[in-house]
This record gives C-alpha cells, sequence and structure tokens, in this order.
C-alpha cells in the first residue's frame, strides 16, 4: 500500500494548481451552459418531450405516478416544478382527471395539447431549464471523477471533452432521461470513491442520495447496485492507504487477513446502508406511493420480457437487434479526435499509466457493465443510450492528453494541441445540430465529396436512424428556412415527432405513402432524416423494394441536418 500511497500523495493538487483547475473547469462549465441553453432555444420539441412534460406535471398536480410510467419520475418531476412556477400545470379538467382514473399510460393527444394550448416555446424554455443545470453538473461530475482516478490535469481534460462533445451538448437541454441519469450515475461514482477513500457516515449517506437519484431518474441505473457491490470487493483486494489504516486501527501489526475481514464487515455494511437510503430517496421521488416497491413494478414493465415485432436499423440494414450497435455508433457518432485520445487513454490505462489497480477497477468497469446491459437489453435506436458510459470516456481521453502535456517531446504536445483543436472544430461545425453529428468516417469510404466542416453528419442516413439524425427537432429551423427560400409554398412534410408542426406555423401537406415510396407528385417536399435513414430498408423487407429515391434524389438543401428538401418538378409532358 506504500506504492498506492505515494502515487495518491503525489497526485494531490497544490492549492493554486487546484484553484486554477477549478477555474477553468468553470469556464468549460459555463461554455456547456451557452451551448446548451442557445441551443434549446433554437430547437422544436423532440419526439419525447410532450409525453415527459405532461407526465411530469400530472405527477405534482394529482400525486400519482401514473402517465410514462416507461421512465422513473424524478427528470420529469424537476421539469414540472420550473413549468409549474410559470403557471404552467396539470389540465384541471374532467377529461384530465379521467385520464389519471382509468391509468391511461400515454395520453398523447393530452400531451401535445398541454405543449400546443400553452404555446410551445414557453413550455420547453421552462422545462428544459432544470435539466440544463443539472447537466451542466456533468462538466463538474467528470472532472471531479478524472481527477480523484487520473490526476487533476487528466480531469480538466476529462471536462474539456465532455463540454465540446456533440452528443452531450445534444441531450443536455432535452426533457429527457439519458444525459440527466449519466450526471447521477457520475455524482454516485464520485461519492462512492469519496467514501471508500475516506470511510465515514456522512459519504455513506451522500452515496445513497445519489444512488436513489440516479435510481429515480432512469431504470437502467438499476445496474448501479451491481457496479458498486464490485466496486467495493475491488477496494477490500486493493484498499486505499486511508481505508486501510482506519481498518487496522490502534493495532498497527495485525496481520493481512483480519484487516481484509475487517474492511470487507465495514463496506458490506455500508452498501447496505447506502441501499437503504436510495430506498428513502425513491419513496421520496416516488411521491409516498401506496406500495412501496412501485419502482420494482416499472422496472419489470419495461425490462421484463423481450418486444415483438421491433427491428433497428444500421447500414441499410434491419434485425431485431445489432450486437455491434453502440460500438458502431461511437465510432460513428464521437469525433475522430476523441475516439483516439480514448484508444490511447485505455492503452495506458491497461498498460499501468501509474495508476493503482482500484484506479483502474473505477474507470474500466463501470463503462464494461454499462455497454454490456445496453447491447442484451435496449432498443437499437440511437447512441443516447450509450451516454451513461461517455462520462468514462472522457476520462480515458483526459489520461491521454494528461500524458501528452506531461511528456518532455514537443511533438507529444502538438498532438494534443492539434486533438483539442479538432475536438472543438467538431462541435462548432454541428452546432446547433449537435444531435444529427457524425464524424468523417460516415462519409470517408462512401461519398468524400460531402465532408464538410460538419464532418461526415450528411451521410448519418446512411448509417443510422431514428434519434441519431432526427428526433423532430427542427420544425422551427424548417419554418425559417421556408419563409426565406420558398415563401407562401405549400410544402410535402415527412415528420417524425409528436408535436402538430401547425403549432410552429408550418404550412404542410403529410406525405402519402405513394409520395415516401415513389416521390412522384410534383412540388416542394421536406422530409425527416429518419424517413430518409430507414424506410428503404423497410420498403424493400415489406414490399421488395420502394423509396430508393430518398437516396438517390439530391436535395436541395439538408436543414438543420434533420430535414432533406427535394424539388420534384412536373414530369407531365406540355402541349
Amino acid at each position: 500500500m506504500k506504492d498506492a500511497s505515494a502515487t495518491r500523495n503525489a497526485r494531490r493538487p497544490r492549492s493554486g494548481k487546484s484553484r486554477a483547475a477549478v477555474a477553468v473547469v468553470c469556464a468549460l462549465a459555463a461554455l456547456f451552459f451557452a451551448q446548451s441553453l442557445s441551443a434549446s432555444l433554437q430547437k422544436s420539441a423532440t419526439f419525447d418531450e410532450p409525453m415527459h412534460i405532461t407526465a411530469g406535471l400530472s405527477y405534482l398536480g394529482t400525486g400519482r405516478i401514473v402517465i410514462s410510467p416507461d421512465h422513473p419520475p424524478l427528470l420529469k418531476e424537476l421539469s414540472a416544478a420550473v413549468l409549474q412556477l410559470a403557471r404552467i400545470h396539470w389540465p384541471a379538467t374532467p377529461e384530465a382527471a379521467a385520464l389519471i382514473d382509468r391509468e391511461v399510460r400515454f395520453p398523447q393527444a393530452l400531451a401535445r395539447s398541454v405543449v400546443v394550448d400553452n404555446g410551445p416555446d414557453r413550455v420547453l424554455f421552462w422545462a428544459r431549464l432544470p435539466l440544463i443545470f443539472l447537466n451542466t453538473a456533468l462538466v463538474f461530475g467528470v472532472y471531479m471523477l478524472g481527477r480523484r482516478l487520473a490526476g487533476t490535469i487528466a480531469g480538466v481534460a476529462a471536462a474539456f471533452l465532455c463540454a465540446f462533445d456533440p452528443n452531450t451538448v445534444a441531450h443536455s437541454f432535452l426533457v429527457t432521461t439519458d444525459l440527466g441519469v449519466t450526471t447521477l450515475l457520475v455524482l454516485f461514482m464520485v461519492a462512492l470513491w469519496d467514501y471508500i477513500d475516506r470511510p465515514g457516515p456522512v459519504h455513506v449517506v451522500g452515496s445513497g442520495v445519489a444512488l436513489g437519484a440516479a435510481l429515480g431518474a432512469k431504470y437502467s441505473a438499476v445496474i448501479l447496485p451491481p457496479i458498486a457491490a464490485f466496486l467495493l470487493l475491488a477496494a477490500v483486494r486493493w484498499p486505499p492507504a486511508g481505508a486501510q489504516s482506519l481498518a487496522k486501527g490502534p493495532a498497527s501489526k495485525q496481520k493481512a487477513e483480519p484487516v481484509t475481514v475487517d474492511l470487507l464487515r465495514r463496506y458490506a455494511i455500508a452498501f447496505v446502508a447506502m441501499c437503504v437510503v436510495a430506498f428513502v430517496v425513491l419513496q421520496i421521488i416516488y411521491l409516498f406511493p401506496h406500495d412501496p416497491l412501485q419502482y420494482i413494478a416499472g422496472w419489470r414493465a419495461i425490462y421484463g420480457g423481450p418486444v415483438q415485432g421491433f427491428e433497428g436499423y444500421m447500414a441499410g440494414r434491419l434485425a431485431p437487434r445489432f450486437y455491434s450497435y453502440y460500438i458502431v455508433a461511437f465510432l460513428l457518432k464521437e469525433p475522430i479526435a476523441t475516439i483516439a485520445l480514448v484508444v490511447i487513454g485505455l492503452w495506458l490505462a491497461i498498460k499501468g499509466a501509474n495508476l493503482p489497480p482500484l484506479n483502474r477497477a473505477f474507470l474500466l468497469l463501470p463503462p464494461i457493465l454499462i455497454v454490456a446491459g445496453y447491447t442484451v437489453m435496449s432498443f437499437n435506436i440511437g447512441i443516447r443510450y450509450l451516454l451513461p458510459a461517455l462520462p468514462f470516456a472522457h476520462v480515458l481521453g483526459g489520461l491521454a492528453i494528461a500524458r501528452l502535456v506531461e511528456s518532455v517531446r514537443t511533438t507529444a504536445r502538438v498532438v494534443a494541441v492539434l486533438a483539442c483543436g479538432w475536438v472543438v472544430l467538431a462541435a462548432a461545425g454541428i452546432y446547433p445540430d449537435s444531435l444529427s453529428y457524425f464524424n468523417e468516417a460516415a462519409c470517408l469510404f462512401t461519398d468524400p465529396s460531402r465532408l464538410g466542416l460538419d464532418g461526415g453528419s450528411r451521410c448519418g442516413p446512411m448509417w443510422l436512424d431514428d434519434s441519431n439524425v432526427d428526433w423532430g427537432q427542427g420544425l422551427k429551423q424548417l419554418k425559417t428556412w421556408l419563409d426565406r427560400n420558398a415563401p407562401g409554398r405549400e410544402v410535402r412534410l415527412g415528420y417524425f415527432g409528436t408535436v402538430p408542426p401547425e403549432a410552429y406555423g408550418l404550412k404542410e401537406l403529410p406525405m402519402s405513402d405513394d409520395d415516401i415510396l415513389r416521390g412522384t407528385s410534383p412540388g416542394l417536399y421536406a422530409v425527416s432524416a429518419h424517413i430518409v435513414a430507414s424506410t428503404p430498408a423497410v420498403a424493400k423487407q415489406m414490399r421488395g423494394g420502394g423509396a430508393e429515391w430518398l437516396r438517390q434524389t439530391r436535395p436541395i438543401a439538408i436543414v438543420g441536418h434533420a430535414y432533406y428538401i427535394f424539388e420534384i418538378p412536373d414530369r407531365q409532358p406540355s402541349r
């Protein structure tokens, strides 16, 4: 333990260095907040947001967790609390009360009306604001995790990669659960590390609260108790100096075996205490339900059995599950510079890189289990499911940057600067359309002419669909483009979303099946990138072919990286 203690003490920053690091991280968090808020103001409602917003209002308005039980209520309640301050409430109508009494799980019509009747921009501004603040804390959480596991420079570099990651920025303001649970997961990992490093009741309670909050954000957080158990066992095998000295007590010459047994007993009691605290937190989040195990019932409803009929899309193919989906999504939707840094950091971590074994366990075990769990259990509908693993990738990338910066070779430092510049350019080149980001590899081997400052985002629909390319967020940008380039014209709209386009002032004619399959009706088309992506594959599987024109026809514009604009001429011969 002498080596581990020396390593930790060597990495303990001086006060001046620490203050400078905190100042840089605060600046990064401010930039992240600015990106998130600005993008939020430019984006329309995504597919899931109206239901989450309405569900949260129903929870606080009725005290019952009925609507949208596919996710725990915490993040929806945070959003609804701010909406109520803005005088936007659950409708006090007999129809709304009847939905609760009948336990209607997904009242789509009511969800649309709540957003539309109160004004989409007004509702989304207030609903998204608490999520923006919460997810800005992710930058601080990644720094704290990186600093504890790999040193101050690595922590700052990890916060940098997080603050300019297109995927974290894209989901930072949405009233959904993916980045919120990521933030709370990272805070739990920090709290758990602090308990192991400095055991005490305060850190036990803090870990339990963070665990309960993460569990209350999304059901996939149920993987955290097993992760915590594994890491506590790893801490028994490789205890920090502080934990070992506490276990030894005044008898410093005890044998190793009694120390191990004592640590095991202490950690077992602490783990149970964390789970008890988390259970109490869940009861508060669920508004003290009649069934104290309502959380477990909700989890079983989502993960209790296979879903029949679902097929995901990847690279022109449909399948119930692609076991390589999240690896492919990561390799295509993260900046290439970030991927390279993560690979270097992974090699350094495996090689050793002066990291104690417990640090490596904290850094590598959670993302492995998270990716494996999502690969086996989740739908293949977006990299957003992979978000809880990205902070660990950022820390690995931060470790690589730290080693490059600390190198005596000028070439290594230049590489670090160029990599960081590439990350910033990737974020700036796609902004504010971060949801649709794909790196240069998406176009490099298929259509290099479409590469640009936005990387390979214009080739994204060739690879993935759904929330990877368009989730309904581009209606405001489409309205602006039509007003400038086609004023007064009616557009045939292929829309993937839940809020009526009319709510944003769009005069649209829904595309018919024949329009989607053949595109023969003359006029102006605005087709969702999601439809461009997967519809040809769906048509081929169900009808033997169709919708090829979506890929073969060059769009006259791509608006917000979400809508492909086609001008179909009148093909009737003139007299």
